[in-house]
Formats: C-alpha cells, sequence, structure tokens
C-alpha cells in the first residue's frame, strides 16, 4: 500500500507534536511524493452564536490553527514532502474521517490523547472512534514515542 497521502490531526498537544515526528520519519524513510494533511479540527459553534461573535471565534480559531500548523510544520523541516493545511469544525473524530476520505488519504497518523483528555474519558476517545470508522489505516502514537536526541 502507499503512504504518501497522509492525514496528521493536530490540536498542540504532545500527542500530536508525537505523531507529526512519526510522520516525517516514515515519510523521511521513503521518499517519494509525500504529501501530509495537517488538520485542525474545533467544535461546531453553536447556532445561536452569530454576526459579530462568531466572525471573531472563527478568527480566533484560524489564529490558533495558524500557530499550530506552524510549530507542527517545523517537525518537517528536515524532509522535502508538500504539506497542506486545513482548519474544520464539526464532530473531532467524524471531520478527520470525513476529510481522510475526501483528500484520499492512504493513512492517518494521530495522537492517542489530545488537549481534552478529560473529556474523553466521558464521551469516549477521538483517536478510538477514528481507528473504529476509517476506511484506511491508522496509526496511533503517544507522546512515549517522541524521539529525543539525548
Amino acid at each position: 500500500m502507499d503512504y504518501s497521502n497522509i492525514l496528521v490531526p493536530v490540536d498542540g498537544s504532545e500527542d500530536a507534536k508525537s505523531a507529526c515526528q512519526v510522520a516525517a520519519q516514515l515519510t523521511g524513510a521513503i521518499p517519494g511524493k509525500e504529501t501530509i494533511h495537517l488538520l485542525y479540527c474545533v467544535e461546531s459553534i453553536p447556532s445561536l452564536i452569530g454576526g459579530e461573535q462568531r466572525a471573531m471565534l472563527m478568527q480566533k480559531h484560524e489564529e490558533e490553527g495558524m500557530k499550530i500548523f506552524s510549530d507542527a510544520c517545523s517537525l518537517f523541516d528536515e524532509i522535502n514532502i508538500t504539506i497542506k493545511t486545513y482548519v474544520k469544525y464539526g464532530s473531532i473524530a467524524e471531520s478527520i474521517v470525513r476529510t481522510a476520505s475526501e483528500l484520499g488519504c492512504t493513512m492517518i497518523i494521530m495522537g492517542t490523547r489530545g488537549k481534552s483528555e478529560l473529556k474523553s474519558i466521558v464521551i469516549g476517545s477521538v483517536s478510538h472512534d477514528v481507528l473504529r470508522n476509517a476506511s484506511m489505516p491508522v496509526l496511533l502514537v503517544n507522546k512515549k514515542h517522541m524521539v529525543t536526541d539525548n
């Protein structure tokens, strides 16, 4: 199977950074025409919030996404790949699976825990939902997999 079109959901967590590192190592080991799609998902803004407040919230999410993308992209500096970024609204797990399918991704590499660890205990893990619903392989990574130069 060709793993050159990879989706990596990012949220600024240590596990998401570890997923980026693993994606960089994987694509660096099998050079070719790799594309990494970085996805920042945001829960839908309630429909009761409209007008200027909605626009301000969306702008804030875009800014958060750009910061997270910048941090994540720095982990790919050593390899020559194409990186594309996306900000999507909606259910996090559904957005990840849908985006991977829409982009024709051949693999999803994601962290096992994001920034909302407590929430995942109560309503179920995003990574578990993605693993259960994705039609392509899913590689789960946690910060314990982080490679250091010590």
